[in-house]
């Protein structure tokens, strides 16, 4: 019974890993993925956090430097200011290359404060 459990956890854990472990990486990574990629990076604060209101979609844009250093255009859709982007160090967006633009539909602050509606944050407590 005991070596079942361990069997069970192990192949979890591994599939957990890997399944993270190809859902991440650079914005050229993103790149023709059709589902939630994630890529980390910095927010560049040279550049200016735009909010077009006039559009029936209301977005967010800004740019982002990945690790890589591969600067792109993130948009977000929402009403409100994605929250903890301006004092972060790094952020992780969650979503998909369109053209030469990420658009993503989830941001994670270092902080900890998840953005999955730009309403509000959420904490994160998945540390």
């Amino acid at each position: 019974m005991r070596k079942k459990i361990v069997f069970s956890i192990t192949v979890l854990s591994t599939m957990f890993l890997l399944s993270a472990c190809s859902s991440s990486g650079y914005f050229k990574d993103a790149e023709g993925k059709s589902s939630g990629f994630k890529v980390t990076g910095r927010f560049d604060k040279t550049k200016p956090l735009l909010h077009d209101s006039l559009s029936t979609k209301q977005q967010w844009s800004f740019y982002m430097i990945d690790e890589k250093g591969d600067e792109r255009k993130v948009v977000m859709t929402g009403r409100f200011k994605p929250q903890g982007l301006d004092s972060a160090a790094y952020v992780t967006v969650t979503g998909v290359m369109q053209g030469n633009e990420f658009h993503a539909s989830q941001l994670t602050s270092l902080a900890g404060y998840t953005v999955d509606s730009p309403s509000r944050g959420v904490k994160n407590n998945s540390k």
